[in-house]
């Protein structure tokens, strides 16, 4: 009877041993999974860094556009500014020289 102690004690290990065989089964199992993620991650994160450099390159088109068009715009209100002023003034000398083909006349 001295054996059963020590036949106890392996059998006791054996069952302790197939449960950390199960869990290194299950953490193996999860770490395929994780890398298998990790995968779809990178995947993911340089479709994003692609869509966002494209965003980027659109934003400062559509930026350089703007300052293009405001420019433009500034350059043709005063333009039309000066236009204007022309046109006031055409009227002015138009009614003076009414008055003075007027009194020619008279």
């Amino acid at each position: 009877m001295e054996l059963t102690p020590l036949q106890d004690d392996v059998v006791v290990k054996k069952y302790l041993d197939d449960i950390e065989i199960a869990k290194e089964k299950v953490a193996a199992a999860a770490k395929l999974a994780s890398d298998a993620l990790k995968g779809d991650y990178k995947q993911l994160s340089d479709d994003g860094k692609l869509i966002y450099d494209q965003s980027m390159l659109k934003v400062t088109f559509y930026t350089t556009e703007y300052t293009k068009a405001a420019a433009a715009y500034e350059a043709a209100k005063a333009l039309h500014t000066a236009n204007k002023n022309k046109v006031v003034q055409i009227g002015l000398d138009l009614e003076k020289n009414k008055v003075a083909m007027a009194a020619a006349v008279a």
